[in-house]
């Protein structure tokens, strides 16, 4: 059975957004510290933190409780409830109370690395202020990749997902369309082993917990690649660190992309270009990035690097 079927059927608002990136050609802006950023371009790398030292790692739990009390309570969860069970029955109380049981051990077992929607064109690019705030410290800087790496990331076997910032007639129109797409593919859905169905299950409740936000957050217009460290794939692209990262020694889940070649393409095709934010030594950290990029193959990187002028004060 085609996987990729399947996962159109369960997840119909990942694949319209990921179709919406590709036909936009929507890049990816990675902000962070300077340190980090040398490392990442330098080793070719993606760095996944634990999501308990992310800056908004409450928000995990408003997904979570978003979603049980539509659940158990909307027409729209019992509707969704009911054409689960039509499939196999039982399966969605099961799989939910699984859910609910594992939902506590959340913040120590994903980690997550943010990408923020980017659809600048100029060469004046400066970034977005409230990502700088967030994401930069006293140092940020802004790695733009290209629209389509999130196809080198698939290589990973990690998941890459849409953060969406819904109301709750949002998330019940969601949960809604959901049930369409089951109820009108149960010939194919019924087809699939129930420890597979409940496991695709399992990931709905997962990802609707992981990737729902407050209204608040919603121009960050996010993207998450979430590693589950329980269950990560064995391959030698992923390893596990300590790094220090502003201060604080932390286990990182790191993706090693100098040896993917998708379609051709390696790491340093992905780069689209680099803003340096507001910082202390703006110019020092950019002539610190160019090393790293020309050590990665990338010719002139001078022509790929901006410096943002967005008045932010440090904390000196």
């Amino acid at each position: 059975m085609n996987q990729a079927n399947i996962s159109e059927i369960l997840f119909p608002h990942h694949h319209q957004e990921l179709q919406r990136v590709v036909d936009g050609g929507i890049n990816f802006a990675h902000y962070t510290n300077a340190d980090t950023a040398f490392k990442i371009i330098k080793n070719q790398e993606i760095w996944l933190r634990n999501i308990s030292v992310m800056n908004d790692y409450r928000e995990f739990e408003h997904g979570k409780e978003f979603l049980a009390k539509l659940i158990k309570e909307s027409e729209e969860g019992k509707a969704l409830k009911q054409a689960f069970d039509n499939i196999a029955p039982k399966i969605f109380e099961t799989t939910f109370s699984n859910f609910e049981n594992w939902a506590p051990y959340i913040k120590d077992d994903f980690y997550i690395s943010c990408f923020s929607e980017y659809e600048g064109k100029n060469s004046d690019d400066i970034g977005k202020l409230s990502m700088w705030r967030a994401y930069g410290g006293n140092s940020g800087v802004a790695i733009i990749f290209k629209y389509d790496f999130f196809k080198v990331l698939d290589m990973t076997h990690l998941d890459f997902s849409s953060v969406v910032y819904f109301k709750q007639s949002q998330l019940k129109q969601e949960i809604a369309n959901l049930t369409k797409s089951v109820s009108s593919s149960i010939n194919v859905i019924q087809k699939l082993p129930p420890n597979e169905l409940s496991n695709y299950l399992f990931n709905i409740f997962r990802f609707s917990a992981l990737c729902n936000k407050h209204k608040g957050f919603e121009e960050e217009k996010e993207w998450r690649l979430i590693a589950t460290a329980s269950i990560l794939p064995e391959t030698k692209h992923i390893t596990q660190e300590i790094e220090t990262i502003q201060g604080t020694p932390q286990n990182i889940v790191k993706i090693k992309l100098s040896e993917v070649d998708f379609e051709g393409k390696k790491f340093n095709d992905m780069i689209e270009k680099v803003i340096i934010g507001p910082c202390q030594h703006p110019f020092v950290t950019k002539e610190s990035i160019i090393f790293a990029l020309k050590s990665i193959g990338i010719e002139e990187p001078e022509k790929i690097i901006n410096v943002s002028d967005i008045p932010l004060r440090l904390n000196h």
